[in-house]
């Protein structure tokens, strides 16, 4: 039997004890005592059991990581490239170019601009120049000191520059001179620039030592020139007289570079221009 209904059974007992103790009219009152201890007392037995039982834990919520610390933001900056080697360096106040060596004869490798910097690798005794890092920033070249600060490195240990052979120049060959042949057979044309009148022929130039003759026929109307001219210094014109009936006057012509087609004029009203079987009239028929 549990404890809790000891405790109820000896309460009854207590009670029914008391009633047979007391006068009737206290029986009612008695009673009520008697039910009204048995509810206190069920309450402190509940209140004791629940004092016996273990007391509930709380399992304790999981604490909120804590940030970490966030770092300010510092400001970054860079400094200047410091010179790779000894530390020298030279600036130039005016554009100038940086070569291959010590002289405009070498090769251009690029220029530095008024106020850029550069390092210098070598010092060179023989003449107004250091070696110094190119413009690029890949390699080197020389660069005259006329316009830089400064213009002593002393004190920098700098090795000692050797001046590079000159670059090799090949020079062309020489061009062969065109050889101007007027002998031989040509279609003429000749044009009135008056009158914008056409005329096409033949001619067969001849040639004796300097002298160039050839007779030209004119069609329509069998129109002949006869032509006797001298050729000049490297025979590419030639210049001299005309007959034509009983019309005289002077005739030049000038062969092209084509070595195929002529251009000159007939008194300097006539345009006459000539071509070799196979080519084509020039574009321009007149020429002085």
């Amino acid at each position: 039997m549990t404890t809790r209904k000891l405790s109820l059974l000896f309460v009854l007992i207590a009670a029914l004890a008391l009633q047979a103790c007391a006068p009737a009219a206290d029986v009612a009152g008695l009673v009520a005592t008697g039910i009204a201890g048995t509810q206190q007392a069920s309450g402190l037995l509940t209140e004791a059991a629940q004092a016996n039982q273990p007391a509930p834990t709380n399992t304790p919520e999981a604490a909120a990581p804590s940030p970490e610390p966030t770092a300010e933001a510092t400001q970054v900056v860079s400094a200047p490239p410091a010179a790779s080697g000894s530390g020298a360096v030279v600036t130039v106040s005016r554009d100038t170019n940086c070569r291959s060596g010590p002289g405009s004869q070498y090769t251009w490798r690029g220029v530095f601009r008024a106020g850029q910097q550069t390092e210098v690798l070598k010092t060179y005794s023989g003449g107004h120049y250091a070696v110094v890092v190119d413009p690029s920033g890949e390699g080197e070249c020389w660069l005259w000191l006329g316009y830089a600060s400064p213009t002593s490195f002393e004190g920098y240990n700098l090795p000692e520059a050797t001046r590079p052979p000159l670059p090799v120049v090949i020079q062309p060959g020489p061009t062969a001179t065109p050889i101007y042949t007027w002998v031989g057979e040509w279609s003429v044309r000749v044009v009135d620039l008056g009158s914008g009148m056409i005329r096409n022929g033949q001619i067969s130039f001849h040639r004796s030592g300097e002298v160039i003759t050839g007779t030209v026929v004119l069609a329509p109307d069998n129109i002949t020139y006869e032509l006797a001219g001298s050729m000049m210094p490297g025979h590419i014109k030639v210049a001299g007289d005309f007959e034509q009936a009983t019309n005289r006057g002077g005739w030049a012509a000038t062969m092209n570079r084509s070595l195929v087609q002529f251009s000159g004029n007939i008194n300097g009203v006539f345009a006459l221009c000539g071509w070799r079987s196979g080519s084509q009239m020039p574009n321009e028929c007149y020429a002085p």
